[in-house]
């Protein structure tokens, strides 16, 4: 049997039943913070002030952000985050003018950071990528010494807290870095009055709401995605790029998109329950297209489900198959222009694939609006050279309920975890044990692969030694349906 996809981890969790609350405040020296500027090229992680601006410096027109990263160590990972706000403070001592709306609007954006960095060498072009995902808006103050007490980032907290691996803090900057004289300054860590430093509140429980978490990362061999362009007719399903935009190519306006099949049908349950599903689209830094770009406005993209079967070998801008507005995804415009857009939440549309593999067939992803020219989004295809930049989604799954409704004189049995890695627990649900039984195992064309003898109320089975794929559990006339995923 095939394997169905090339880079593919199983993680288990735990399940609470008990709330655990508690609250926590990030201050002093679990907080690291710096200042970086597009004319000043220096490192400057210990200065008293953050700001975040498009002003003159020197003589020379510059742009500054701000980077602020917490220790949430404290957080168990996937605990649920009820609340968290982010406390920022006006620095009164600033030789910057202050807030400042000279130019025009000062609204500035809080975005999470994915990748590493350090506040002693961090600077504008060493600054680390951002997503888009879950910003906040920092409203435009309304006096120039204005203090944001309470920004609620509860969204971004539980972003991180689900990914430990990249914990790295926010990015803080304004909306729009166009105009000139407009400024956010706040204080920063090394304030010498520690009133006035940035502090996160968070409360959160350890009730973990899932049990199994299947992260799929096809490549080259298994991956299934496809550019197809208005202009450009050809099939282009091994191009390292996936594009959605509105350009001009060779002189004519064309218009882009792309499809993405994670096969999910193939390796998950019909019946499973989907309790999150998160979509991972990285940019692609080496493409020959601009990048992200909103010189002819925003760059929203809406994702639909794709609702019949389509080739990426094949498909092109004629012949791509026809799609579905249900449980359509909507996803922000790009405020930088080599973000990642990681953890977009497509739940909704991923249960509807698996509850009709019929209709469906992958995702489309277009821009919103595909008028006005000069707008795109760039990123990395499952044939990119870089593997760590494949698309990616990662499955929030429980327990596959029965689908049976099992007489009282036959065994009713559960199967855990399901997907799993070969390893797996069968247990008799039914109050009276009975010892011992036969357990018989078929593969997806139903021929029998292995048997195995329940002696207690709980068996393991091993079934590392078959290939991945759809297998069998028949007990006495109960069948289940499971998943091995090596």
């Amino acid at each position: 049997m095939k394997k169905l996809f090339l880079y593919l981890y199983l993680f288990i969790g735990c399940t609470y039943s008990v709330l655990a609350q508690d609250t926590i405040i990030i201050s002093g020296e679990s907080i690291e913070d710096a200042y970086i500027n597009s004319v000043n090229y220096a490192p400057n992680g210990y200065a008293p002030t953050l700001i975040s601006a498009h002003w003159t410096y020197g003589g020379y027109e510059g742009v500054g952000r701000s980077l602020i990263r917490f220790d949430l160590s404290e957080i168990p990972e996937y605990a649920t985050v009820l609340n968290a706000k982010l406390s920022l403070y006006h620095d009164p001592t600033s030789e910057h003018i202050g807030h400042s709306n000279m130019g025009g609007d000062n609204t500035g954006i809080i975005m999470r950071i994915v990748e590493n960095w350090s506040d002693e060498e961090v600077t504008w072009y060493t600054q680390p990528i951002t997503t888009n995902t879950n910003w906040v808006f920092i409203p435009a103050p309304e006096s120039e010494d204005q203090d944001y007490p309470d920004l609620s980032v509860t969204r971004l907290v539980q972003d991180m807290v689900n990914h430990p691996d990249i914990q790295l803090g926010f990015i803080i900057k304004l909306f729009d870095e166009y105009e000139l004289y407009r400024s956010l300054v706040f204080a920063s860590i090394d304030h010498a009055d520690p009133d006035l430093r940035p502090t996160l509140y968070i409360e959160y429980d350890n009730r973990i709401e899932y049990d199994t978490i299947i992260h799929i990362k096809p490549g080259s061999v298994d991956g299934k995605d496809a550019y197809i362009n208005s202009v450009y007719h050809s099939p282009d399903g091994d191009r390292h790029t996936l594009i959605s935009s509105v350009w001009t190519y060779n002189g004519e306006e064309g218009t882009g998109r792309f499809l993405i099949d994670f096969q999910l049908s193939q390796c998950i349950p019909e019946g499973t329950e989907i309790l999150k599903a998160e979509l991972n689209l990285y940019h692609d830094p080496v493409s020959d297209h601009i990048g992200h770009s909103t010189l002819g406005g925003k760059n929203s993209l809406v994702i639909n489900r794709i609702t019949e079967p389509w080739d990426e070998h094949a498909v092109d801008w004629y012949e791509q198959p026809e799609t579905s507005s249900d449980n359509q995804v909507m996803v922000n415009s790009s405020n930088i222009f080599d973000q990642h857009y990681l953890n977009i939440d497509i739940t909704d549309l991923a249960q509807a694939i698996i509850d009709d593999p019929d209709q469906g067939h992958g995702i489309l992803v277009k821009l919103v609006e595909e008028n006005n020219l000069y707008r795109s989004v760039v990123f990395a295809s499952s044939d990119h050279p870089d593997s760590l930049l494949w698309p990616s989604i990662d499955i929030y799954i429980g327990l596959v309920a029965n689908a049976n409704d099992p007489d009282e004189d036959n065994i009713d049995f559960s199967v855990y975890p399901n997907p799993n890695n070969g390893y797996f627990k069968l247990e008799q649900k039914n109050t009276d044990l009975r010892s011992p039984v036969d357990v018989l195992i078929f593969d997806e064309s139903g021929s029998f692969v292995q048997r195995v003898i329940m002696r207690e109320k709980i068996l393991t089975v091993d079934l590392l030694h078959l290939p991945s794929g759809i297998y069998y559990i028949q007990i006495e006339n109960q069948v289940k349906k499971v998943c091995v995923i090596h």
